[in-house]
C-alpha cells in the first residue's frame, strides 16, 4: 500500500485531531509487509524508496540497500545482501546471499550476483548472467548474455565474458580480454590484455593467454 501525504485541510468530526499541512505532499512512504522472495518462506521485508522519490524493489529487512541506491520496481535485494554507494539495479535483478554490490556498479535485466560474490566500480552485469561463489567483478568489467562467473574467478579492468562463456576456479580475466561463445576459462588460467577466448575454447591449468592471442573453436590449452 502506498501512502500519500495529503494537504491536510477539510472538515474534520468533532474530537478528531485536524493535521497541519503536509511539508512533503506527493511523498511516498515505504511499503512493508512479508514478502516471498524467489518462492521461498515468507520474510520480513519492505520497498526501497530511490532517491528521487520513485519507488524501488523489494528489500528483505535483512539485507541493506543505502538510501543513494537506486532500484527499478522488480528488482530484489535479499537474505544478507548487502547493496552500498550509487549503486543501479534495474530490470528484475536480483542480489541475494551474502553478495555485495558498491559503488557505482549495474545488475540490469534477469542477472543475478549471489553467495560471495562482490560486484563493484562501474562494472556492469546484465541480461541473464549469473555471478555467485566468492567471484569478483570489479573496475569496468562486463558480465553480460548468460555468461556464468563463479568460483574464486576475476573478471577486472575492461575485460568482458559474455554469451554462454564460463570462467570458474581461480580464473583471472583482466585488461581488455574478451571470453565469449561457448568458451570455457577456469583453474588458475588467466587471459589478459587483448586475448580473445571464444567458440568452444577451453583454457584451464595454469594456462597464460596474453597480448592479442585468440583460441577459438574446440581448441584446448
Amino acid at each position: 500500500m502506498i501512502i500519500r501525504m495529503g494537504s491536510g485541510k477539510g472538515k474534520t468530526k468533532r474530537g478528531q485531531a485536524v493535521a497541519g499541512p503536509s511539508t512533503n505532499k506527493g511523498a511516498v512512504i515505504a511499503e512493508r509487509k512479508s514478502y516471498s522472495f524467489n518462492n521461498s518462506s515468507m520474510v520480513p521485508a519492505h520497498r526501497h524508496i530511490n532517491a528521487d522519490g520513485t519507488r524501488g524493489g523489494w528489500v528483505a529487512d535483512s539485507a541493506f540497500v543505502a538510501s543513494t541506491v537506486w532500484m527499478g520496481e522488480n528488482a530484489k535485494v535479499y537474505d544478507e545482501a548487502q547493496v552500498h554507494g550509487h549503486a543501479k539495479l534495474t530490470g528484475m535483478a536480483r542480489v541475494h546471499g551474502q553478495a555485495r554490490v558498491s559503488g557505482r556498479a549495474a545488475i540490469e535485466g534477469q542477472a543475478q550476483v549471489e553467495g560471495k560474490a562482490e560486484v563493484s566500480h562501474n562494472a556492469v552485469v546484465s541480461g541473464g548472467a549469473y555471478v555467485y561463489d566468492n567471484a569478483t567483478i570489479f573496475d569496468n568489467a562486463v558480465v553480460k548474455g548468460v555468461a556464468l562467473v563463479c568460483g574464486k574467478a576475476k573478471v577486472e579492468d575492461q575485460a568482458q565474458v559474455s554469451d554462454k562463456a564460463q570462467v570458474s576456479g581461480k580464473a583471472q580475466i583482466s585488461g581488455d580480454a574478451e571470453i565469449s561463445g561457448l568458451a570455457q576459462v577456469g583453474d588458475s588460467a588467466c587471459v589478459i590484455e587483448k586475448a580473445q577466448v571464444f567458440g568452444a575454447a577451453k583454457v584451464f591449468g595454469a594456462a597464460l593467454v596474453k597480448d592479442t592471442a585468440e583460441v577459438s573453436g574446440n581448441a584446448e590449452v
